[in-house]
Protein backbone atom coordinates (compact mmCIF):
# COMPACT_ATOMS: atom_id res chain seq x y z
CA UNK A 1 0.00 0.00 0.00
CA UNK A 2 1.39 3.38 -0.94
CA UNK A 3 1.86 5.69 1.98
CA UNK A 4 0.44 8.54 -0.08
CA UNK A 5 -2.87 6.73 -0.28
CA UNK A 6 -3.40 6.82 3.46
CA UNK A 7 -2.26 10.31 4.32
CA UNK A 8 -4.70 12.24 6.51
CA UNK A 9 -6.16 15.40 4.81
CA UNK A 10 -7.89 18.83 3.56
CA UNK A 11 -8.95 22.56 3.51
CA UNK A 12 -11.48 25.39 4.07
CA UNK A 13 -13.18 28.55 2.48
CA UNK A 14 -11.97 32.12 3.22
CA UNK A 15 -8.68 31.96 1.46
CA UNK A 16 -5.40 33.75 2.07
CA UNK A 17 -4.08 34.05 -1.49
CA UNK A 18 -0.78 34.50 -3.20
CA UNK A 19 -2.49 36.70 -5.74
CA UNK A 20 0.41 37.98 -7.80
CA UNK A 21 2.60 35.63 -9.77
CA UNK A 22 5.79 36.25 -11.67
CA UNK A 23 5.77 34.64 -15.11
CA UNK A 24 7.43 31.26 -15.29
CA UNK A 25 11.13 31.73 -16.00
CA UNK A 26 11.69 28.32 -17.50
CA UNK A 27 11.41 27.30 -21.14
CA UNK A 28 8.02 27.39 -22.82
CA UNK A 29 6.45 24.35 -24.41
CA UNK A 30 8.57 23.18 -27.34
CA UNK A 31 7.48 20.83 -30.14
CA UNK A 32 10.61 18.73 -29.70
CA UNK A 33 11.22 19.04 -25.97
CA UNK A 34 11.19 15.73 -24.07
CA UNK A 35 10.42 15.80 -20.34
CA UNK A 36 10.79 12.76 -18.10
CA UNK A 37 8.82 12.40 -14.87
CA UNK A 38 9.54 9.87 -12.15
CA UNK A 39 8.93 9.12 -8.51
CA UNK A 40 10.61 7.10 -5.79
CA UNK A 41 9.48 3.63 -4.82
CA UNK A 42 10.78 0.98 -2.46
CA UNK A 43 10.52 -2.82 -2.51
CA UNK A 44 10.99 -2.98 1.26
CA UNK A 45 9.98 0.44 2.62
CA UNK A 46 13.59 1.29 3.45
CA UNK A 47 15.63 1.55 0.24
CA UNK A 48 14.22 3.89 -2.40
CA UNK A 49 14.86 3.89 -6.14
CA UNK A 50 13.93 6.35 -8.85
CA UNK A 51 11.30 4.91 -11.19
CA UNK A 52 10.50 6.90 -14.36
CA UNK A 53 6.82 6.64 -15.23
CA UNK A 54 6.02 9.33 -17.81
CA UNK A 55 7.54 11.00 -20.84
CA UNK A 56 6.20 14.08 -22.56
CA UNK A 57 7.19 15.18 -26.07
CA UNK A 58 5.47 16.82 -29.03
CA UNK A 59 2.24 17.23 -27.09
CA UNK A 60 2.02 13.54 -26.18
CA UNK A 61 2.05 12.03 -22.68
CA UNK A 62 3.33 8.45 -22.68
CA UNK A 63 3.48 5.86 -19.92
CA UNK A 64 6.96 4.53 -19.11
CA UNK A 65 6.91 1.04 -17.65
CA UNK A 66 10.28 -0.25 -18.74
CA UNK A 67 11.55 -3.82 -18.69
CA UNK A 68 15.08 -3.61 -20.15
CA UNK A 69 17.72 -1.57 -18.28
CA UNK A 70 19.82 -1.29 -21.46
CA UNK A 71 16.93 0.43 -23.25
CA UNK A 72 15.87 2.56 -20.30
CA UNK A 73 15.25 6.28 -20.76
CA UNK A 74 17.51 6.71 -17.71
CA UNK A 75 20.52 6.04 -19.93
CA UNK A 76 19.79 9.39 -21.59
CA UNK A 77 18.18 11.44 -18.83
CA UNK A 78 20.29 11.19 -15.69
CA UNK A 79 19.76 14.46 -13.79
CA UNK A 80 16.45 15.22 -12.09
CA UNK A 81 15.06 18.11 -10.09
CA UNK A 82 13.08 16.81 -7.12
CA UNK A 83 9.95 18.44 -5.67
CA UNK A 84 7.90 17.77 -2.56
CA UNK A 85 4.71 19.63 -1.67
CA UNK A 86 5.20 21.66 -4.87
CA UNK A 87 8.57 22.96 -3.66
CA UNK A 88 11.99 22.09 -5.07
CA UNK A 89 13.89 20.16 -2.40
CA UNK A 90 16.98 18.96 -4.26
CA UNK A 91 18.40 16.98 -7.16
CA UNK A 92 18.92 13.33 -8.03
CA UNK A 93 21.74 12.07 -10.27
CA UNK A 94 21.36 8.57 -11.72
CA UNK A 95 24.33 6.32 -11.05
CA UNK A 96 23.21 2.74 -11.65
CA UNK A 97 20.21 1.41 -13.55
CA UNK A 98 18.81 -1.89 -12.26
CA UNK A 99 15.88 -4.17 -12.87
CA UNK A 100 13.47 -5.31 -13.74
CA UNK A 101 12.65 -5.28 -10.02
CA UNK A 102 9.34 -6.28 -8.42
CA UNK A 103 7.49 -3.55 -6.50
CA UNK A 104 4.30 -5.00 -4.99
CA UNK A 105 3.92 -7.39 -7.95
CA UNK A 106 4.64 -4.70 -10.56
CA UNK A 107 7.98 -4.97 -12.34
CA UNK A 108 9.96 -1.77 -13.00
CA UNK A 109 13.34 -0.64 -14.26
CA UNK A 110 14.71 1.73 -11.63
CA UNK A 111 17.88 3.59 -10.66
CA UNK A 112 19.83 4.37 -7.56
CA UNK A 113 21.99 7.43 -7.41
CA UNK A 114 23.04 10.56 -5.54
CA UNK A 115 20.30 12.48 -3.76
CA UNK A 116 21.27 16.05 -2.88
CA UNK A 117 19.25 18.16 -0.45
CA UNK A 118 16.61 15.58 0.37
CA UNK A 119 16.02 12.01 1.50
CA UNK A 120 14.12 9.95 -1.10
CA UNK A 121 10.60 8.97 -0.09
CA UNK A 122 7.14 8.21 -1.43
CA UNK A 123 5.84 11.79 -1.65
CA UNK A 124 8.40 13.28 -4.08
CA UNK A 125 8.27 13.80 -7.81
CA UNK A 126 11.38 13.97 -9.99
CA UNK A 127 11.57 15.82 -13.32
CA UNK A 128 14.32 15.73 -15.95
CA UNK A 129 14.59 18.39 -18.65
CA UNK A 130 11.45 20.07 -17.35
CA UNK A 131 10.36 23.72 -17.41
CA UNK A 132 10.89 26.03 -14.44
CA UNK A 133 8.11 25.55 -11.90
CA UNK A 134 5.92 28.22 -10.35
CA UNK A 135 4.87 28.23 -6.72
CA UNK A 136 1.82 26.00 -7.20
CA UNK A 137 0.67 26.12 -3.58
CA UNK A 138 -2.19 28.48 -2.79
CA UNK A 139 -3.26 29.87 0.57
CA UNK A 140 -5.32 28.38 3.35
CA UNK A 141 -9.02 27.71 3.72
CA UNK A 142 -10.87 28.97 6.73
CA UNK A 143 -12.87 26.84 9.17
CA UNK A 144 -16.13 27.53 7.34
CA UNK A 145 -14.73 26.34 4.01
CA UNK A 146 -13.29 23.25 5.63
CA UNK A 147 -16.59 22.44 7.30
CA UNK A 148 -18.44 22.69 3.97
CA UNK A 149 -15.95 20.33 2.31
CA UNK A 150 -16.31 17.85 5.14
CA UNK A 151 -20.11 18.01 4.93
CA UNK A 152 -20.01 17.47 1.16
CA UNK A 153 -17.58 14.56 1.52
CA UNK A 154 -19.63 12.80 4.19
CA UNK A 155 -22.74 13.17 2.02
CA UNK A 156 -21.00 11.10 -0.67
CA UNK A 157 -20.53 8.11 1.63
CA UNK A 158 -23.33 5.54 1.36
CA UNK A 159 -25.63 5.51 4.38
CA UNK A 160 -26.38 1.82 3.77
CA UNK A 161 -24.04 -0.92 2.59
CA UNK A 162 -24.29 -1.10 -1.21
CA UNK A 163 -24.69 -4.35 -3.12
CA UNK A 164 -21.44 -6.30 -3.23
CA UNK A 165 -20.15 -9.86 -3.59
CA UNK A 166 -17.95 -9.78 -0.50
CA UNK A 167 -20.48 -9.22 2.30
CA UNK A 168 -23.93 -10.04 0.91
CA UNK A 169 -25.35 -10.38 4.41
CA UNK A 170 -24.63 -6.71 5.12
CA UNK A 171 -26.22 -5.28 1.99
CA UNK A 172 -28.74 -2.59 2.90
CA UNK A 173 -27.68 -2.32 6.54
CA UNK A 174 -26.74 1.11 7.99
CA UNK A 175 -23.16 2.36 7.60
CA UNK A 176 -22.03 4.35 10.65
CA UNK A 177 -19.05 6.73 10.52
CA UNK A 178 -16.82 6.31 13.58
CA UNK A 179 -13.52 8.14 13.06
CA UNK A 180 -12.42 10.75 10.53
CA UNK A 181 -9.08 12.08 9.28
CA UNK A 182 -8.84 14.91 6.75
CA UNK A 183 -6.07 16.11 4.43
CA UNK A 184 -6.22 19.20 2.22
CA UNK A 185 -3.96 20.59 -0.49
CA UNK A 186 -4.71 24.13 -1.74
CA UNK A 187 -3.29 24.92 -5.16
CA UNK A 188 -3.11 27.75 -7.67
CA UNK A 189 -2.69 25.89 -10.94
CA UNK A 190 -2.30 28.85 -13.28
CA UNK A 191 -2.17 32.05 -11.23
CA UNK A 192 -5.53 33.33 -12.47
CA UNK A 193 -7.03 34.17 -9.08
CA UNK A 194 -8.87 30.85 -8.79
CA UNK A 195 -7.78 28.13 -6.40
CA UNK A 196 -8.01 24.36 -6.56
CA UNK A 197 -8.55 22.15 -3.54
CA UNK A 198 -7.67 18.49 -3.31
CA UNK A 199 -9.51 17.14 -0.27
CA UNK A 200 -9.38 13.61 1.08
CA UNK A 201 -11.40 12.28 3.98
CA UNK A 202 -10.42 8.90 5.43
CA UNK A 203 -12.89 7.31 7.82
CA UNK A 204 -13.45 4.24 9.89
CA UNK A 205 -17.00 3.02 9.42
CA UNK A 206 -19.07 0.22 10.94
CA UNK A 207 -21.77 -1.96 9.42
CA UNK A 208 -23.45 -4.91 11.12
CA UNK A 209 -20.87 -4.86 13.92
CA UNK A 210 -17.94 -5.10 11.48
CA UNK A 211 -15.41 -2.35 10.83
CA UNK A 212 -14.41 -1.08 7.39
CA UNK A 213 -12.35 1.74 5.93
CA UNK A 214 -13.84 4.45 3.78
CA UNK A 215 -12.33 7.24 1.70
CA UNK A 216 -13.78 10.26 -0.05
CA UNK A 217 -11.86 12.48 -2.47
CA UNK A 218 -12.92 15.86 -3.85
CA UNK A 219 -11.06 18.02 -6.32
CA UNK A 220 -12.69 21.43 -6.53
CA UNK A 221 -12.14 24.85 -8.06
CA UNK A 222 -13.22 28.12 -6.48
CA UNK A 223 -12.28 31.73 -5.85
CA UNK A 224 -12.31 34.12 -2.88
CA UNK A 225 -15.52 35.64 -4.29
CA UNK A 226 -17.44 32.37 -4.53
CA UNK A 227 -19.19 30.74 -1.62
CA UNK A 228 -19.63 27.43 -3.44
CA UNK A 229 -16.80 25.61 -5.18
CA UNK A 230 -17.14 23.71 -8.43
CA UNK A 231 -16.48 19.94 -8.05
CA UNK A 232 -14.25 18.70 -10.88
CA UNK A 233 -13.67 15.16 -9.62
CA UNK A 234 -15.02 13.07 -6.75
CA UNK A 235 -14.95 9.51 -5.46
CA UNK A 236 -16.25 7.64 -2.41
CA UNK A 237 -15.41 4.02 -1.58
CA UNK A 238 -15.73 1.54 1.27
CA UNK A 239 -12.86 -0.92 1.51
CA UNK A 240 -11.89 -4.03 3.44
CA UNK A 241 -8.16 -4.81 3.70
CA UNK A 242 -7.51 -2.53 0.73
CA UNK A 243 -10.14 -4.17 -1.48
CA UNK A 244 -12.97 -1.92 -2.67
CA UNK A 245 -16.29 -3.50 -1.77
CA UNK A 246 -18.48 -0.60 -2.86
CA UNK A 247 -16.97 -0.30 -6.34
CA UNK A 248 -15.10 2.58 -7.93
CA UNK A 249 -11.67 4.08 -7.49
CA UNK A 250 -10.16 5.82 -4.49
CA UNK A 251 -8.15 8.94 -5.32
CA UNK A 252 -5.35 10.68 -3.46
CA UNK A 253 -3.43 13.81 -4.43
CA UNK A 254 0.19 13.25 -5.46
CA UNK A 255 1.56 16.40 -7.10
CA UNK A 256 0.94 19.48 -9.21
CA UNK A 257 3.67 20.30 -11.70
CA UNK A 258 4.03 21.88 -15.12
CA UNK A 259 5.13 19.17 -17.52
CA UNK A 260 4.35 20.63 -20.96
CA UNK A 261 5.73 24.11 -20.23
CA UNK A 262 2.50 26.03 -20.84
CA UNK A 263 2.55 27.74 -17.42
CA UNK A 264 -0.34 25.71 -16.00
CA UNK A 265 0.30 22.75 -13.71
CA UNK A 266 -0.81 19.25 -14.56
CA UNK A 267 -2.47 17.41 -11.67
CA UNK A 268 -1.19 13.95 -10.70
CA UNK A 269 -3.40 11.70 -8.60
CA UNK A 270 -2.98 8.22 -7.17
CA UNK A 271 -5.94 6.03 -8.10
CA UNK A 272 -6.58 2.74 -6.33
CA UNK A 273 -9.18 0.04 -6.89
CA UNK A 274 -8.36 -2.99 -4.81
CA UNK A 275 -4.76 -3.22 -3.69
CA UNK A 276 -3.15 -2.07 -6.94
CA UNK A 277 -2.68 1.59 -7.75
CA UNK A 278 -2.09 3.85 -10.73
CA UNK A 279 -0.90 7.40 -11.29
CA UNK A 280 -3.34 9.43 -13.36
CA UNK A 281 -2.16 12.61 -15.07
CA UNK A 282 -4.66 15.37 -15.81
CA UNK A 283 -4.28 18.65 -17.65
CA UNK A 284 -6.28 21.59 -16.33
CA UNK A 285 -7.96 23.91 -18.82
CA UNK A 286 -11.36 25.53 -19.26
CA UNK A 287 -12.08 24.90 -15.57
CA UNK A 288 -11.95 21.13 -16.23
CA UNK A 289 -9.60 18.23 -15.52
CA UNK A 290 -8.72 16.27 -18.66
CA UNK A 291 -7.20 12.79 -18.23
CA UNK A 292 -4.19 12.50 -20.55
CA UNK A 293 -2.34 9.43 -19.27
CA UNK A 294 -2.68 6.54 -16.81
CA UNK A 295 0.39 4.72 -15.48
CA UNK A 296 0.51 1.51 -13.46
CA UNK A 297 2.37 2.16 -10.22
CA UNK A 298 1.93 -0.77 -7.82
CA UNK A 299 0.48 -4.24 -8.23
CA UNK A 300 -1.98 -6.11 -6.06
Amino acid sequence: MLRSLIRPAFLGAAVIFYASWAPANGPKASPSRTVIVGAFDSPDGATFYLAPFLSYTRGQYQSLMEEDPKQSILNTFKNFDVYQNERRVGTFAVRRITGPTSFAALVKVVADGAASGFKPGYDQIAIANGPRQRKWRGGELNADQTARLKKKALALLPTNMPANDFFPGLVGKPVLVKEIHEHTDVLDLNGNGMFAVAYRLDATVECGGRGFDAAVFLFEEGSPRQRQNRTLLSSAVITDSGQSISGGESYSFFAATDIDGDGTAEVLLYASEGEGSQIKIFTFRDHTLHLVCTVGWSGS
